[in-house]
């Protein structure tokens, strides 16, 4: 991560706090406007979005030409995909693990078309199979690092606390078992996991190309960052330590109407998160 101008994104908990799981191209281009909108005074750079699929049905709604509109829309107002997140693939692996190879080689080629429409170098893919399909899982997962790998692209997974890669010392099991593997980290799955969120990122550093920012506490996973009990300029410090270049991607999952006040104090507490760090190191 840059040691100095830190930029900010949103993750798709924003389009399912907007729209609800259904979503699909439509709300994700009226939803880039109201991502913008988030930032009129240019307070800190917000420059990131990512496109996502949650629910199954939705991915037949993703033309060529519904997905050259999103992209046009986000260029025009300087928001780029930071990942295609396919939340959609990882619930077909968990609804037939057994087929999860015939899987993963009837939906990555789909995946790749829209990855490279949008513009994204990263399929993300949610940890949703139980621990107990870890090696159907993992077989599913050698497949699509291979195929992507062949189309320019990478696969990150997305620890979820009680699947199959919940901890820190699972996903360092699965990324020594399928190399090329890659973390999208988020910090309120890692603290409902039990992880020690700086340390978990320090452990997992090498391997992590993105993140999700979101607090834990008795509520849920996707808070707000300062809403919970993550010591925030611990994980500032352990991101400034990861060598890929990182956008601070916020996870929120709020009421439609709270969206901007809740992703504005977010950006607010990270921010002062970073000159904390910034000024204890002197970077």
């Amino acid at each position: 991560m840059q040691k100095e101008g830190a930029s900010y994104g949103v993750s798709p908990a924003f389009f399912l706090s907007a729209y609800g799981e259904s979503f699909g191209p439509a709300q994700v281009l009226d939803g880039l406007s109201r991502i913008r909108s988030l930032d009129p005074e240019a307070r800190w750079p917000l420059v990131a979005y990512e496109p996502e699929v949650f629910d199954p049905d939705r991915m037949e709604s993703w033309t060529t030409h519904s997905t050259r509109e999103v992209a046009q829309r986000a260029a025009d107002l300087g928001l780029s995909p930071r990942c295609f997140a396919a939340h959609y693939l990882g619930e077909l692996l968990v609804r037939n693990p057994e087929c999860g190879e015939t899987i993963v080689a009837a939906e990555m080629p789909r995946c790749a078309a829209l990855a490279h429409e949008l513009g994204a170098g990263t399929v993300l893919i949610p940890v949703l199979s139980a621990g107990s399909e870890e090696r159907h899982f993992l077989r599913s997962m050698e497949l699509a690092v291979r195929f992507a790998s062949n189309n320019a692209l990478t696969v990150a997974i997305e620890q979820v606390p009680g699947r199959a890669a919940s901890s820190v010392d699972d996903l360092l099991r699965h990324f020594e078992h399928v190399p090329g593997l890659r973390l999208w980290f988020d910090t309120g799955n890692a603290a409902a996991a039990g992880d020690d969120v700086p340390s978990a990122i320090r452990e997992a550093r090498e391997h992590i190309v993105g993140t999700h920012l979101c607090d834990c506490n008795d509520a849920g996973s996707s808070e707000a960052p300062g809403d919970g009990e993550i010591p925030w300029e611990g994980v500032m410090a352990g991101l400034q330590a990861v060598p890929s270049e990182l956008t601070l991607d916020l996870e929120i999952r709020c009421p439609a109407y709270s969206i901007r006040d809740a992703y504005t104090a977010g950006y607010k507490r990270v921010a002062a998160s970073i000159s904390g760090v910034i000024q204890e190191v002197g970077l």
